[in-house]
């Protein structure tokens, strides 16, 4: 929430010092990173680690439209979400390094126990997956096994 804040102050600050321009290819940026995990987060319980990847461009776009804004105005105005966007985002790379040193092993595990469920699930189709089934009618089936072994 504190991104989303400091992005709208920015682009409010842009607007009253006439710098929108300059920061068009950022706050494209970082709207498509909004746009690519909103629809996600949507119909989804919970966001998995992979969805990541979809929020960092929202990430970097935000911390970009601070930095350009401050190189443009060299004010308070502008250093004050710079200093609080370069703040969030180390930590969020200190939480993803941490997350992924606490819960990789774990993770490695869990990737490891997928492949032998689903070469198992042709002659078992009844087994507990290892893993949430958001969709059980959706999940794994015996046409999706044996496209995968065939590809």
């Amino acid at each position: 929430m504190a991104s989303t804040n400091c992005i709208i102050f920015c682009l409010g600050r842009a607007v009253r010092i006439r710098a929108v321009p300059s920061l068009a290819l950022a706050g494209s940026i970082t709207l498509f990173g909004f746009l690519c995990v909103i629809p996600i987060a949507l119909v989804r319980a919970y966001l998995g680690n992979w969805h990541i990847q979809y929020v960092l461009p929202a990430v970097v776009g935000a911390y970009a439209i601070a930095a350009i804004l401050w190189h443009q105005d060299r004010t308070r105005w502008s250093l004050a979400p710079l200093l609080m966007l370069s703040g969030l985002l180390s930590s969020r790379v200190y939480g993803y390094a941490r997350g992924f040193s606490f819960y990789g092993p774990e993770y490695a595990q869990y990737i490891a126990s997928i492949e032998p469920h689903a070469f198992r699930f042709l002659a078992h189709a009844d087994q507990v997956p290892p893993y949430p089934a958001q969709h059980p009618d959706k999940d794994l089936d015996p046409r999706l096994i044996l496209f995968l072994a065939a590809h």
